[in-house]
């Protein structure tokens, strides 16, 4: 059982024929007891700081994992993120791929549109240059007819290859 300074001032020793000055012992006794009872509320003081200094310190080690909980969670987001952006860039080259490839092919197929049509336009033209050398010959020997005829006569006699009046 602890001691307290209410026990170290209380206590009576019996006496004795030769015994101790029993004013120098209270006064002993009362000296001790408010040394003792420093010392206690020393300890007290102290034992009230070292539980302020724990709490503290458990609070710095709980901010500490917290810190590092978060650390942890940041690097498992920078690593998630790096592959979401990854995933990200990895669509959009798809992405464009696929549209380059779409272009490329509407490109080609305006291309073949385009050959086509050209081809048509060059059929067309041929076409139309020799019904205009047709029509240019057939005006010309018009023209020949026409030149041919004598003034006065009211019948033409168209010209032949031959030469002789005999229409072909």
């Amino acid at each position: 059982m602890p001691m307290t300074a209410l026990d170290i001032s209380k206590q009576d020793f019996s006496t004795s024929l030769r015994g101790y000055n029993r004013e120098e012992v209270r006064a002993f006794l009362d000296l001790v007891a408010k040394e003792f009872e420093t010392q206690q509320q020393s300890e007290s003081r102290l034992s009230e700081k070292v539980s302020l200094l724990e709490g503290k310190l458990q609070e710095f080690q709980n901010i500490e994992q917290t810190l590092r909980d978060a650390l942890v969670t940041a690097q498992e987001a920078a690593k998630q993120s790096q592959k979401g952006s990854e995933r990200e860039r990895e669509l959009i080259l798809k992405s464009a791929k696929i549209e380059a490839d779409s272009i490329r092919k509407g490109a080609q197929d305006e291309w073949s549109r385009l050959q086509n049509e050209l081809h048509q336009l060059q059929a067309q033209k041929k076409s139309f240059v020799t019904r205009l050398k047709y029509i240019l010959q057939s005006q010309q020997e018009l023209m020949e007819l026409l030149e041919s005829e004598e003034p006065g006569s009211k019948e033409a006699v168209p010209k032949t290859k031959g030469g002789k009046g005999e229409v072909s």
